[in-house]
């Protein structure tokens, strides 16, 4: 199939369902007739119950974790999945099927249904099928109609009982249930998904555990502020307490409120003047008396690390002082190094390719005439045990002044002590 030829809904598996209906199926109204009927007498019982996907309303989530006894929480850890998908607007349910071969569902009983008083929307509608447009501003139901899911396997239709479109949904309950649907479908096709408007996670977030997880839903209301700030009928937060229903309507509220900025919740008048007195001083504080922040320029960030001109100064004097008493110990003047080498334009050889190489642990490095072997004067060292130089290098000056006591001068120095302290 070329691309011309390919319709504009055969890439979307939405459209191509909503293309497949409009075509295959024929549009039932209120009284139109059909024969179905769903018996353990059925060759096909409880089999169309296994392998199939049952998308749960948060009024489903209701009465099956009323009917079981069970938390929200609970409820959707065991029985829920929550798949997510990249362009998805709203959050999903599915009712998680047991992990067996054929995937039946977790209420399933050998006589039928085990919650079957409080099953979910799909299982009491089949097997018909409902399609719905969104209504309309002024109020107005959009355009409905009805269809059969006439399935191969189902022996259902083979009976002979007739019914009416709207005995059957009399019969399955189904009232009752399109109400909480029809609120539902407020907030799953407002105007801001129209519009091309993203919830945040955040936001993704409150819309799932308002509607679907309504434990959570109830201590988050009762044990916050929210009721201290917002202007909700005494009667009416006394039977949220009690009441998921009730709880549920005023979390549609909530949400219309929160997501969508709907005025579907008042805040108390106390609180709205405490918000405009508070948004009012914020304003002329900031226009008239508020203090521009301080900015650090690149000088005073210096100053902070330490490499500020002052710093940079001090430092130098001190490098020029360290000079000045290295020069001293090593017999410089007047802050001069002595020479480490060979003068410029001199001949004469390098001190320190002159000097012995069979030194020992004591030896000084001046002429075996001018020292007895295997000693130092007292007047260097200043002491008695003598001490082998540091390690010398070819650019140390060839004489006897640069020694460990003489270092140890140099740092008592730089502490502030006098030379010759302990």
């Amino acid at each position: 199939m070329t691309d011309e030829q390919r319709s504009p809904t055969s890439e979307d598996p939405h459209g191509r369902l909503e293309e497949k209906i409009l075509t295959d199926h024929a549009r039932l109204g209120p009284e139109d007739t059909f024969k179905f009927a769903c018996h353990p007498g059925v060759s096909c019982f409880n089999k169309c119950c296994s392998d199939v996907n049952i998308f749960l309303s948060p009024y489903d989530v209701l009465r099956l974790k009323r009917r079981l006894g069970m938390t929200s929480s609970d409820f959707l850890d065991q029985y829920a999945l929550l798949p997510v998908q990249k362009d998805m607007k709203t959050p999903v349910v599915m009712l998680r099927m047991n992990d067996d071969e054929v995937r039946t569902c977790p209420f399933l009983t050998d006589g039928g249904c085990g919650v079957y008083s409080d099953r979910p929307w799909p299982c009491r509608m089949y097997p018909l099928g409902l399609a719905a447009q969104k209504d309309t501003p002024d109020g107005w139901r959009g355009d409905r109609f009805y269809f059969l899911l006439q399935e191969e396997g189902c022996r259902g239709f083979a009976e002979s009982h007739r019914w009416t479109v709207r005995e059957w949904l009399d019969d399955q309950g189904i009232d009752e249930y399109d109400e909480w649907g029809e609120a539902y479908k407020e907030l799953t096709l407002h105007k801001f998904f129209e519009d091309g408007g993203i919830l945040s996670p955040q936001k993704m977030h409150m819309l799932f555990t308002a509607c679907y997880d309504l434990d959570k839903f109830r201590e988050f209301v009762f044990d916050s502020t929210l009721l201290q700030r917002f202007d909700v009928d005494e009667d009416f937060v006394e039977e949220m307490r009690y009441n998921d229903e009730a709880l549920l309507r005023f979390a549609f509220l909530w949400l219309r409120f929160g997501l969508f900025g709907e005025p579907t919740v008042k805040a108390k008048a106390e609180v709205v003047d405490a918000f405009k007195r508070a948004a009012s001083t914020k304003g002329r504080y900031s226009a008239v008396s508020r203090p521009r922040p301080a900015t650090r320029t690149n000088h005073e960030r210096k100053r902070e690390a330490g490499n500020g001109p002052g710093d940079r100064r001090r430092h130098k004097r001190y490098r020029r002082r360290d000079r000045g008493i290295r020069s001293r110990l090593r017999g410089g003047v007047g802050g001069e190094e002595p020479s480490l080498g060979r003068p410029c334009g001199s001949d004469e050889p390098v001190l320190s390719q002159a000097l012995p190489t069979d030194l020992r642990p004591g030896d000084s490095l001046s002429s075996p005439q001018d020292q007895p072997a295997h000693s130092m004067p007292d007047a260097v060292t200043g002491r008695k045990d003598h001490r082998r130089p540091r390690k010398l290098q070819s650019h140390h000056p060839a004489n006897t002044t640069l020694c460990e006591r003489q270092v140890h001068g140099l740092r008592q120095v730089r502490r502030g002590l006098p030379r010759g302290a302990s």
